[in-house]
């Protein structure tokens, strides 16, 4: 992807939006509601599969963090929930450097010690219900 700027802005702006509204350090909409949102604020009309090859370029560029989400039940064994969302500080920097009012939250991520930023990813992680699990654990415990 060469300019992934360009692709990100739209996303990352969302996810803001959306931990903004919510008063959250995390966001976990469906893949139709980003594509939505999207559509909506950019008109940019963009399908499933290349929503997702973008949200892996941007994970792997480090502008978002991704934590795929498991529900155990007792009928169906697993049920898969839509995906944790966070903005790394790549992310929060490509966000002030565009000129997107977050100021108090780029504060606090872009400045913030390592050891600081490690906690608050471990919070986040630990924000599960019982019954859920992670991507990660789940692979763990389905090793053949």
């Amino acid at each position: 992807m060469k300019n992934i700027n360009a692709k990100a802005f739209p996303i990352l702006c969302n996810f803001h939006n959306l931990q903004k509204y919510y008063h959250k350090h995390y966001c976990f909409p469906s893949q139709l509601k980003i594509i939505a949102l999207i559509n909506k604020k950019y008109g940019v009309e963009i399908s499933i599969a290349t929503l997702n090859r973008w949200l892996g370029e941007m994970e792997l560029r480090g502008f978002i963090g991704r934590k795929r989400r498991i529900r155990v039940t007792k009928s169906n064994g697993y049920e898969f929930r839509s995906t944790l969302y966070t903005i790394r500080r790549k992310g929060y920097i490509l966000l002030r450097n565009a000129g997107v009012l977050a100021n108090d939250t780029i504060k606090k991520v872009v400045k913030a010690p390592a050891e600081q930023y490690r906690r608050a990813q471990e919070l986040i992680s630990g924000m599960f219900r019982k019954g859920d699990m992670l991507f990660s654990e789940y692979e763990s415990s389905h090793k053949t």
